[in-house]
């Protein structure tokens, strides 16, 4: 009885398993993730095409893609009804963007958020398709150069709206090229750390993933440097886009691990039924046995741990200050919770609160208009007045990283 007990418990958890997100692994799989990303304008008079790009899922309902890709998409209004003057004739319309799985199958996509600087744009479906796999990310590091990487997309296709270049759009139109990386690049001024390879990058190119041997993530093709006798090519820093997508809370999966930000719910949900099935099929099993059951010792709870913001500066190491709903004030001024003093460079007198979310368990950061800035570590600056969600463990810096800060859990 108790080896059927068991193997039912198993069968369970095996058909649990199922509901784990499904991600492509190999090279030729990242063309199950890629599709053509269109930009267009819906008038009265009819559609002006702007251009074409590529763009890939890191989830079932969001995808990647180059910043650069969807601009018109921004500059004619970002989906709000415009008007103009054509030939001496008024027109009105919207700017659209469309997700192309092939030429007769379409579905409109909505801007999440987009960094122009970093050339990275976030787009999400009204609803999950299951017409794409979702590819894994991972963050390139230095002990990756003259690894073989691989680039997917459609080339020919940005920058114009020549629909010949391919015969249906579909993902078996789009091409997969190999290379190395050459090098890891730091960008003089911005500090922004961009991905050199090899790969034939072409303008349809733009969006596409740049993967490793297994198929993961560690680039956004985007754009290339010729001459008569060489050419340069450069991949967006997949971290730049995780960036953006911590920002906007958006699902996504990191090489060998469980499913960041949104997808982690339904993650933690399937391994709780799983966990709870073998409880119940433990709980039966001693039943059977009838055996006297003896109370266990009761285990005191562990204290609930603070979020605690703390300074890593060296005018005021240590300092700390616990943080809750209510935002804490970190700058020079005599109300902030967080002090620094009042001679310490780059530092406004509010320069910043941070605030603690008991719904997502995250820190938000805000920037108070300060005068020299608040940035994360990978140096991008905080717009103001802008909620950014934050890790545990993560930090951030007032003007200068000698002023870094410490979100933690204490």
């Amino acid at each position: 009885m108790k080896q059927k007990i068991w193997s039912l418990a198993l069968a369970l958890v095996l058909l649990l398993s199922l509901a784990l997100p499904v991600v492509a692994v190999t090279a030729n799989d990242a063309r199950n993730s890629v599709v053509v990303v269109s930009t267009l304008l819906a008038t009265d008079a009819g559609n002006v095409g702007f251009g074409h790009g590529s763009g890939f899922f890191v989830s079932d309902q969001y995808l990647v893609t180059n910043h650069h890709v969807i601009e018109d998409f921004e500059q004619y209004g970002a989906g709000e009804l415009i008007t103009m003057t054509a030939d001496g004739a008024t027109l009105s319309g919207r700017a659209k963007i469309r997700v192309y799985y092939d030429s007769g199958n379409y579905e409109e996509a909505f801007l999440v958020g987009s960094d122009s600087r970093r050339d990275v744009a976030i787009l999400r479906l009204s609803g999950p398709t299951d017409q794409r796999v979702s590819l894994q990310l991972k963050v390139p590091t230095d002990d990756m150069v003259g690894s073989t990487v691989y680039a997917a997309g459609f080339p020919g296709l940005a920058d114009n709206i020549v629909a010949d270049a391919t015969s249906s759009w579909s993902k078996n139109d789009s091409t997969v090229t190999s290379g190395t990386i050459s090098r890891m690049v730091t960008q003089s001024g911005t500090g922004q750390r961009n991905v050199q390879i090899d790969c034939d990058i072409k303008h349809g190119n733009s969006g596409g993933p740049v993967i490793d041997e297994t198929g993961a993530v560690i680039g956004i093709a985007t754009w290339g440097v010729s001459n008569n006798n060489e050419s340069v090519n450069y991949a967006v820093n997949i971290e730049d886009a995780m960036m953006l997508m911590d920002q906007y809370r958006v699902p996504y999966t990191m090489a060998g691990e469980s499913a960041q930000t949104g997808s982690a719910g339904n993650l933690a949900f399937v391994i709780g039924i799983a966990a709870a099935v073998l409880i119940a099929a433990s709980v039966i099993v001693v039943i059977m046995r009838r055996k006297k059951q003896i109370p266990a010792p009761a285990v005191p709870a562990a204290p609930q741990k603070v979020p605690t913001v703390r300074s890593l500066a060296q005018v005021n190491y240590g300092s700390r200050a616990p943080v809750s709903s209510q935002p804490v004030l970190i700058g020079r001024s005599g109300a902030c919770g967080l002090r620094f003093p009042n001679e310490t460079p780059g530092v406004s007198g509010s320069h910043c609160t941070v605030q603690w979310d008991t719904q997502n368990g995250d820190f938000i950061v805000m920037d108070l208009n300060s005068t020299y800035g608040t940035f994360l570590m990978s140096g991008q600056k905080l717009s103001p007045n802008v909620p950014y969600h934050l890790r545990p463990g993560d930090r951030f810096y007032l003007a200068d990283q000698n002023n870094t800060i410490a979100l933690e859990l204490e």
